[in-house]
């Protein structure tokens, strides 16, 4: 239940929307994965992998909307809606790697990986609206993605909905490099440190009747570890250790495909998100090697969220 605000004022409007949803949803996977490691050499070895995973998810939701003007205990309206959306999801990964043992205490390691990603959405959606003055009235909806073509089912024949319907490509690089480093300074104190740097380079497409746009996005990030443990006695042992690290937002949340709910909400993702960034930091007590007390913090930067805004009237 909740009141709609004004989005300029950000005070309730006379109109409320009471809704519940009953959701039944249904997964199915698959997965492999396969690799080979070989020594050339005491100092060379190389190695390649390939995994891949497809899944299948579907959801059956149906929702009761009613909606109240000026805070009335009974409904000017209802409507329900039936939504059956079925998601499938190919994902291939493959990479090599080469490592070189320049030294007893460094070693070079390069690696290549490589990531195919493929959705395809069919989603269904029945209407029905009833006021208390006109009589019930049906809306059917489909929809199909990668590429998403909707459809409106008027008088028997399905017609293209080009307001909805739109076509999203995207691609994403990530170069990096890391340096990591270990030392123990006494039989009690020791410390590891690394370093990565990433640079990515994305590129999205999207497409549709009213927009066609293109979205590019660069940037570095630095990433740092550090663990220092120090042994105070044998039955007590201290560590702490912080790292840096990136939640980036996955195809769903930054495709722009809508996925309706009913006819007065949607949900769409944004092709402008940033990764959310997480510093974390915890200190560790460890007693008689058995019980361990722990405190932590962490910071999150540009947290990636859902969030439900209120637009101008539109069809």
């Amino acid at each position: 239940s909740g009141h709609y605000l004004d989005p300029m004022t950000l005070k309730p409007l006379e109109l409320r929307k009471d809704f519940d949803s009953d959701i039944n949803r249904q997964y199915k996977g698959h997965y492999i994965k396969t690799g080979v490691d070989y020594d050339l050499s005491e100092k060379i070895a190389i190695g390649t992998y390939f995994s891949s995973s497809w899944l299948n998810r579907n959801k059956q939701e149906v929702t009761v909307s009613d909606f109240f003007n000026n805070d009335k205990t009974q409904s000017d309206s209802t409507l329900t809606a039936l939504s059956t959306p079925d998601y499938s999801y190919t994902n291939i990964i493959g990479g090599a790697n080469m490592i070189y043992k320049f030294a007893k205490t460094g070693k070079w390691d390069a690696s290549f990986d490589y990531q195919l990603f493929n959705q395809e959405d069919n989603h269904l959606l029945k209407s029905f609206f009833q006021t208390g003055i006109h009589p019930v009235k049906g809306d059917t909806l489909s929809g199909i993605s990668s590429d998403a073509l909707y459809k409106n089912l008027i008088a028997g024949d399905w017609r293209e909905d080009s307001d909805l319907s739109s076509s999203f490509a995207y691609h994403e690089n990530i170069y990096a490099g890391y340096l990591q480093l270990n030392a123990k300074w006494s039989a009690r104190f020791s410390t590891e440190i690394g370093l990565r740097l990433e640079s990515t380079y994305t590129k999205s497409n999207y497409n549709s009747a009213v927009q066609d746009s293109v979205f590019n996005q660069s940037y570095v990030h630095l990433f740092p570890t550090l663990m220092v443990q120090y042994q105070l006695s044998e039955n007590h042992n201290l560590s702490m250790a912080y790292s840096r690290r990136i939640v980036r937002p996955n195809y769903r949340n930054m495709n722009p495909f809508v996925e309706v709910r009913d006819q007065f909400l949607y949900e769409q993702g944004n092709t402008e998100l940033r990764p959310e960034l997480i510093d974390n930091i915890e200190i560790s007590w460890l007693l008689k090697k058995r019980y361990s007390f722990n405190v932590f913090y962490s910071y999150r930067n540009d947290t990636i969220s859902l969030q439900y805004l209120v637009e101008d009237n539109t069809r």
